[in-house]
């Protein structure tokens, strides 16, 4: 908080942005697209034309505008872009963001380091500025605890062996994100079969069950009751066998707060998971 704010010579800022987003946060959120995405470095080779592709690229999947009418100079480019953010529906610029977010080709060193720089410089000046959202696994999420954020950040960008259960916490996301028709249902049904897919791996057994995940775990580490317990009520809501889960998702009136809820537990379950399996 500012000196001005403390001392009350000008109003704190007490709600967070949730339906809108003021003039110092798109201001910051342009500034931490110019300092990474649109960064390229001028001595790096080609840095002319790979700011054309990507202009090539940004007007026909983002923009839906012909290829022929992006603009070749950098310059150009960069103002369409602050112009957008500037001036544009709240949640459009959000769509924007999540686009760059996901508009990286990181096959190689330069662009990883760009994109996680890029989510890093997003995720500080939404917390700066108590915007009510968060970039979590390239999507704009309304989840505004740092816990909350880590684990499902982790279990939506797993790799390798685990990459199908990062499928399914992506898929969650979009259900619970969807801002025209959010789906909290199917995002709790994504979340739990994140969980699934997750035992299956651990196990090696394509029908394994969260249970027999559990025994695997409890056999190779010797689980702690409490965590036993909690895992076991876990597979409550996992359970295929019209158990809990079943009972939960015919409810009339699964909200918001349902799928949040499943969305954070399921993702700090599974890392515990993978963690406790190796």
């Amino acid at each position: 908080m500012r000196f001005s704010e403390r001392f009350g010579f000008r109003p704190a800022r007490l709600e967070l942005q949730k339906n809108d987003i003021d003039k110092p946060l798109r201001a910051s959120l342009w500034t931490a697209l110019s300092l990474t995405i649109l960064n390229f470095t001028y001595e790096l080779k080609g840095w002319e034309s790979r700011y054309y592709l990507l202009a090539q690229r940004t007007y026909v999947h983002f923009f839906k505008l012909p290829i022929d009418e992006a603009p070749r100079d950098p310059g150009d480019f960069r103002a369409l872009i602050k112009r957008f953010i500037l001036s544009s529906e709240w949640h459009a610029v959000y769509d924007l963001i999540e686009y760059f977010a996901t508009a990286e080709d990181r096959n190689n060193s330069y662009n990883e380091r760009r994109a996680i720089e890029f989510e890093s410089l997003v995720n500080q000046f939404l917390e700066e500025e108590k915007s009510a959202y968060r970039l979590v696994g390239n999507q704009i999420t309304p989840l505004t605890s740092d816990s909350e954020i880590a684990e499902v950040d982790r279990s939506a960008n797993l790799k390798g062996k685990f990459a199908a259960v990062s499928q399914h916490v992506s898929a969650a996301l979009r259900f619970y994100n969807d801002r025209k028709s959010a789906d909290y249902r199917n995002s709790i049904k994504e979340s739990i079969s994140a969980v699934e897919a997750a035992a299956r791996i651990i196990t090696g057994d394509d029908k394994a069950t969260l249970g027999a995940a559990l025994k695997v775990l409890n056999e190779r580490h010797s689980l702690h009751p409490a965590l036993k317990e909690a895992f076991s009520r876990l597979y409550g809501y996992t359970n295929d066998e019209g158990g809990i889960r079943h009972a939960m998702l015919e409810q009339p009136n699964i909200d918001e707060g349902d799928a949040r809820f499943m969305l954070v537990v399921c993702s700090a379950f599974i890392n515990l998971l993978i963690l406790r399996s190796w």
